[in-house]
């Protein structure tokens, strides 16, 4: 109960695809930036529906870099950064880099503790599993901290107020072939 009133718990349901357009054209209206008609369509397609909002926010802020009042989000920049599974692709590959350096560890050893951040579910695909940070030693946390400066892994509380580390985005596990390729040859312990 806040302040005297019933607490009301409200399922969500994912975006539907047609309300995509005017997610994407929306704030960008309300800031002043002008979207090509071109990328609207490819946001939409690439994104496919309403459960794929986080990943649409991500690669609109990418887009949207450097774009100030006036200014337009182009399709040209899209391609630029290899569409939505590049964006995030090109975001990892820099928190690989800077988690190594952080580190002092290989690109291999900083993977294989992003796996700790991923199960298979009974149909064998990916998906992500939930860490308590405190759980993680101290090199490790520094590695996935990289991952959450670049909004590639989030952090949150659990009921018990612990916080707790996951991948903000499960197209990361899929779309960035080093994570993926250490989830195929790992399936079984995952």
């Amino acid at each position: 109960e806040l302040a005297g009133l019933p607490k009301r718990v409200h399922a969500l349901e994912p975006l539907r695809r047609e309300a995509l357009r005017a997610v994407i054209e929306g704030p960008a209206q309300l800031a002043g930036i002008s979207v090509d008609e071109d990328l609207v369509a490819r946001l939409v397609a690439d994104t496919d529906s309403g459960e794929a909002l986080p990943l649409l926010a991500y690669t609109l802020a990418q887009l949207a870099d450097g774009v100030g009042r006036g200014g337009r989000l182009l399709a040209s920049r899209y391609e630029q950064l290899g569409g939505v599974q590049g964006a995030l692709a090109r975001q990892a590959d820099a928190a690989l880099i800077a988690a190594t350096a952080a580190t002092g560890q290989t690109e291999q050893q900083v993977i294989r503790q992003l796996l700790r951040l991923v199960t298979v579910d009974e149909q064998g695909r990916p998906t992500r599993w939930r860490v308590l940070r405190d759980e993680l030693a101290e090199v490790e946390a520094i590695a996935v901290d990289c991952f959450v400066t670049r909004r590639l892994v989030t952090t949150d509380h659990d009921t018990g107020g612990d916080v707790v580390v996951a991948v903000a985005h499960e197209a990361l596990l899929s779309a960035w072939p080093p994570l993926a390729e250490a989830i195929i040859a790992h399936a079984t312990a995952l």
